[in-house]
């Protein structure tokens, strides 16, 4: 069984198949993102920061040069922005802010001893070398005897997550159970976020419970890994993040006809599919529209028919080919399941012995409930604060039948 990493379970759990493409078919990608490439960088000059710490103090100014140099010895064109609105210098600039929130925060950056930076721990799960887990850990602390720290950088500026969140993190805590395997002796460990573009630090511990669980699921995760046969594409906000698109079936079409001319662009097959289903759903956007009209315009029709009906003492009203009969019927309206009253008036008819028959509250079990006692004439008193009955006419439109000709 392979050595896993939280980044390769993660990656298996949000798409099976960018899994299958970089870690079963090993498929190369030097392409990266520009987020990545700003908090590759961030790391490097954090790790150098805390590597000279006790032979020099440096100043903002030097952190912020070593930054630029970073970026311009690693910049390439394997590095994709996402966000059209923003080029590589406005990352470069939040790169700046963020070494100044960070600078600012945690100078003379004294704060316990440094137990290690980017460094590898190896996670024993059960103890018995099947389920490994390999975990880097940005930078570990020892902020006094028996207390430990562990410190993960955040650089994204999208946003900032909630308190709730980070505390059913998964990474730091499996990386929480490697520092305690490696460390026995260990009293306390606190995982400690740093949301750099924000200049927030926020917190979070586990429980030994906590942390059983945690193990007890990655191990499942691991075995569901392990058998799995089929790894099918899933789509999400993170697809403009992989850069595996060319070969997922989501989106290799567009890369495919992206590289063809106009001309043998609009003549594809798929293409010209796509096109006239749009076609055909917009006309029915236009249509649902006009068949609203025509429906207000139904419902006026009809009510003059039952006008019509009534005035001459007639049930049934003929026209050249159909005829239209006019019945007695009631309207009837209720809290619906988004009201205030629904619950009181669900528990109004438990109490009358309605509610079995209506199941949950349906619109045509108790309007057959209504007609049948009558509740036009005589309502239950319990029900009035819920319920409106009120007399109705029903129009239907059926063809003629020759028996029907004089």
């Amino acid at each position: 069984m392979p050595i896993y990493s939280h980044s390769r379970l993660q990656t298996f759990e949000q798409c099976k198949l960018r899994f299958k493409y970089q870690y079963i078919d090993k498929i190369p990608r030097e392409e990266q993102s520009i987020e990545a490439f700003l908090g590759n960088r961030f790391h490097e000059v954090m790790e150098k920061l805390y590597k000279d710490i006790d032979i020099r103090l440096p100043k903002l100014i030097d952190l912020q040069k070593l930054f630029d140099e970073l970026w311009e010895k690693n910049w390439g064109e394997h590095v994709f922005i996402t966000k059209s609105e923003r080029a590589s210098e406005d990352y470069k600039k939040i790169g700046h802010i963020e070494l100044e929130n960070y600078y600012v925060c945690h100078h003379p950056f004294k704060r316990g001893k440094v137990l290690g930076l980017e460094r590898r721990f190896l996670l024993d799960l059960d103890g018995s070398g099947k389920y490994l887990l390999q975990c880097y850990l940005d930078r570990v602390m020892e902020r006094e005897h028996g207390i430990v720290e562990i410190h993960d950088y955040k650089t994204g500026s999208s946003y900032l997550p909630e308190q709730s969140a980070l505390d059913r993190d998964k990474q730091l805590a499996l990386y929480e159970m490697a520092v305690r395997q490696a460390w026995p002796d260990i009293k306390e460990v606190d995982l400690i976020w740093h949301y750099v573009f924000f200049g927030r630090v926020m917190q979070s511990k586990r429980t030994p419970e906590e942390l059983d669980k945690l193990r007890k699921r990655t191990m499942s995760i691991i075995d569901e890994v392990e058998s799995a046969k089929d790894y099918p594409p899933c789509e999400s906000a993170l697809c403009s993040w992989c850069n595996f698109q060319d070969l997922c079936p989501l989106f290799s079409h567009m890369y495919k006809t992206s590289a063809m001319s106009r001309e043998n662009f609009l003549k594809e097959d798929g293409v010209v599919l796509v096109n006239e289903l749009a076609r055909i759903v917009g006309k029915k956007s236009e249509l649902k529209a006009e068949v609203g009209e025509l429906e207000k315009i139904e419902e006026m029709i009809k009510e003059a028919i039952a006008k019509f009906a009534d005035k001459e003492g007639i049930g049934t009203v003929y026209g050249v080919e159909n005829k239209a009969k006019v019945s007695e019927d009631i309207k009837i309206s209720y809290p619906s399941s988004k009201d205030d009253k629904r619950k009181a008036f669900e528990d109004c008819l438990e109490k009358l012995g309605m509610f079995s028959k209506v199941s949950s509250i349906n619109w045509s079990k108790l309007k057959s409930i209504a007609k049948k006692e009558n509740w036009v004439v005589k309502k239950p008193e319990e029900l009035d604060q819920f319920v409106d009955v009120t007399p109705s006419k029903v129009v239907r439109l059926s063809r003629r039948r020759e028996s029907d000709d004089v």
